[in-house]
């Protein structure tokens, strides 16, 4: 963006944008939000695409409270969140440990006819696992399942892992028995939850 300016050039939302995403990547989230802020100043028109930027950069930054914000100001503008609004601002409260935010965002969207994708219901699931809500976590990884949404390996090893906090050792022994048909969705890392699961409820001869 400097050279941008440096040259006479007026960046557009797409170049601020891309310029937030690129600093939220590099852990520099308060930057990010203070281009957003250049942007307002400069008196472009903010597109759905910058507030999409702008929560996921809250996400990056574990500001979930912010993140919501920005949802609220786009609504305000009516502006319509999409299916990027929603998996971005979900992910913000499950990085807050807000599981309770991510479930009422993950109705929300899909009372506004918005299909959650594999991101939406990753995302919500972890938020489920941080929590210890093992049956949510089960409920959301079948619902997913039903819509025809194809789990994926985050999505399993978090619904995994919240049958180990949970106690819960017989559906995390069931979930990496599918997970091993599936072929390389298995890892160390749902093994070790499993594998934990079954060390808590004394049946680590399971498997």
């Amino acid at each position: 963006l400097g050279d941008m300016l440096r040259f006479g050039l007026q960046p557009d939302v797409i170049s601020y944008s891309a310029a937030m995403s690129a600093v939220a990547k590099g852990q520099h989230w308060l930057q990010g939000l203070q281009l957003f802020e250049n942007m307002q100043r400069s008196l472009l028109p903010l597109s759905i695409t910058a507030y999409n930027t702008s929560i996921s950069v809250c996400e990056k930054g574990h500001q979930w409270e912010l993140g919501l914000h920005f949802l609220r100001k786009m609504r305000n503008l009516s502006l319509q969140p999409t299916q990027v609004t929603f998996s971005a601002a979900i992910s913000a409260c499950e990085k807050g440990h807000q599981w309770k935010l991510a479930l009422q965002l993950l109705r929300e969207m899909q009372s506004c006819r918005i299909l959650p994708n594999t991101i939406s219901y990753s995302a919500a699931i972890s938020a489920c696992e941080k929590s210890k809500q093992w049956k949510l976590a089960l409920q959301l990884l079948h619902e997913m399942q039903s819509l025809h949404e194809k789990p994926d390996r985050i999505c399993f090893s978090a619904a995994i892992s919240a049958c180990e906090k949970g106690h819960q050792w017989e559906p995390a022994l069931q979930l990496l028995r599918v997970m091993r048909r599936s072929g390389p969705l298995l890892d160390a890392v749902c093994y070790s939850a499993g594998i934990s699961a079954c060390a808590q409820g004394q049946a680590w001869e399971q498997e």
